[in-house]
């Protein structure tokens, strides 16, 4: 189930690329989000290892997998290649939390990646938010975890300050902070 679709329909009304970033908790959350979004050519960055697992490193790198460089020579070919694609009004995928941890009920520190991506390309970030429910009516009986539920937030625009550094950082909390008081809100009614 998606929620808060406006904000989405109004971030793809505006042609232009975007950074979206979600928590990271469940092995199908980049295609949960992706089945969202759609009609948008989609890019997410990965391990370069993921890519080699049998069967679904093909589906990812079928489906927009851009794996990160594991040596830091290849990463500037890496930002300038995400940047053509922003500029072609591609959407690109960012875990701010960047390691899975299946079914965590809380949002967890995050890494600045996404921050950068955004600021170095001057694009928007569209926070999303996985949440847990309770399976209610016919999944009641047959359902043991918990349903996710993709919540859509409102596009954020990058705060720019003093420096670089205080920029990531403040971006970073802000963001942060934001998913968090939404899931726990989300969690309380839960």
């Amino acid at each position: 189930k998606v929620k808060n679709k406006k904000n989405l329909k109004a971030a793809k009304k505006e042609k232009k690329g975007y950074i979206f970033i979600s928590n990271h908790v469940h092995p199908m959350d980049a295609f949960l989000s992706g089945s969202a979004i759609f009609t948008k050519r989609l890019h997410y960055t990965m391990l370069m290892t993921n890519l080699g697992l049998p069967v679904v490193g093909k589906l990812l790198k079928f489906l927009g997998g851009a794996p990160i460089p594991d040596k830091r020579e290849f990463l500037h070919e890496f930002r300038d290649q995400m940047k053509i694609s922003l500029d072609k009004g591609a959407w690109i995928a960012v875990y701010p939390e960047s390691v899975l941890e299946p079914y965590c009920d809380h949002i967890r520190p995050f890494e600045k990646g996404a921050i950068r991506f955004s600021l170095d390309n001057d694009v928007d970030i569209l926070p999303m938010v996985y949440v847990f429910k309770k399976p209610r009516g016919i999944y009641r009986l047959y359902k043991r975890k918990p349903v996710i539920h993709l919540h859509i937030l409102e596009p954020y625009k990058i705060v720019k300050k003093a420096s670089k550094r205080e920029t990531l950082d403040y971006n970073s909390n802000v963001l942060q902070k934001m998913m968090h008081d939404y899931l726990e809100k989300e969690n309380e009614t839960y």
